[in-house]
């Protein structure tokens, strides 16, 4: 009996893998965008965005779906065909402002670039306008490509964010921005530039703790505690060493940095007490197999 059935799973795989191998699947299967994708609830918990594809004889594309929890009503406020502009992600500012992450392809003095932009979506009266305001824009030397870096949706704070972008120097090195949303108050500098750093990242507290120093190949992690204090250094090394580490995002407890570091060979996840004096990594997560490849975001 037990033959049998072993040779009637036999069988069975056999006349699946060769039905498999002729019939051919379409080009979509691999490539297309998933159907429905970056689902996300509002704050309040009475409504669901999402980007739905749309495939139909008439349309195709990409739209922004809002179904309201209570009612069971479904509101659609933008839609892109993808033939040039993308929708790339989806996140709630406050219970009545959706963010939208969008792409584009452009060309600049004949180098082909990737644009980005964030683009605010009242869900009420369906006005749709750049997050960055005017007068923000106006203050830069040059239009940076990248407008969609935000570094912290500042939990608590329903009308401001903060913004990394770059454009007030000529070398790049991008001013953190709190950008207002309610389009009544003002948005302010809440870091400003400085020579040779190129990323910043922020503790569950909101407060700036650590900036991304480069010069070249040469990388410098600095900490401070405040704002008044001034940046120490965490680590330095070269690109592409085994000495990196880079920082993902701070626990509750302020003093805890979760990094990225190499552990036998492969990339893990460690935590740092940034009061002990030798900064000595905890390992977290690790695989003995694959690198960990790992975001942290509130």
């Amino acid at each position: 009996m037990l033959r049998i059935t072993i040779k009637f799973i036999l069988l069975s795989l056999l006349i699946t893998s060769q039905f498999s191998f002729s019939t051919q699947l379409p080009l979509k299967a691999f490539a297309g965008r998933p159907d429905v994708d970056s689902v996300t609830l509002s704050p309040d918990g009475k409504k669901v965005a999402s980007l739905v594809n749309v495939d139909t004889p008439d349309k195709t594309g990409t739209v922004i779906s809002v179904f309201y929890v209570d009612s069971g009503k479904q509101d659609y406020v933008l839609f892109t065909d993808n033939s040039k502009f993308t929708l790339l992600d989806l996140t709630w500012a406050n219970d009545n402002i959706l963010l939208a992450d969008t792409k584009y392809p452009f060309s600049r003095q004949g180098t082909p670039v990737t644009e980005t932009r964030l683009i605010k979506i009242d869900i009420t009266s369906k006005k749709m306008s750049s997050v960055i305001p005017s007068s923000v824009m106006k203050r830069l030397k040059y239009i940076p490509n990248v407008q969609n870096d935000v570094i912290d949706y500042l939990e608590g704070d329903d009308n401001h964010l903060l913004l990394s972008l770059s454009g007030f120097s000529h070398t790049g090195e991008p001013t953190i921005f709190k950008i207002n949303l309610d389009g009544e108050g003002k948005s302010s500098v809440y870091q400003a530039n400085k020579k040779h750093y190129v990323d910043w990242l922020t503790d569950v507290q909101n407060t700036i703790r650590i900036g991304i120093y480069r010069n070249k190949d040469q990388y410098k992690v600095m900490e401070r505690k405040s704002d008044e204090d001034d940046l120490r250094e965490l680590w330095s090394f070269d690109a592409f060493s085994a000495e990196e580490a880079w920082p993902l995002g701070f626990s509750v407890d302020p003093n805890i940095l979760y990094v990225s570091a190499l552990h036998a060979g492969k990339t893990a996840v460690f935590t740092v007490d940034l009061k002990d004096p030798k900064l000595a990594k905890t390992l977290v997560h690790h695989n003995e197999s694959y690198d960990v490849s790992t975001s942290i975001r509130r």
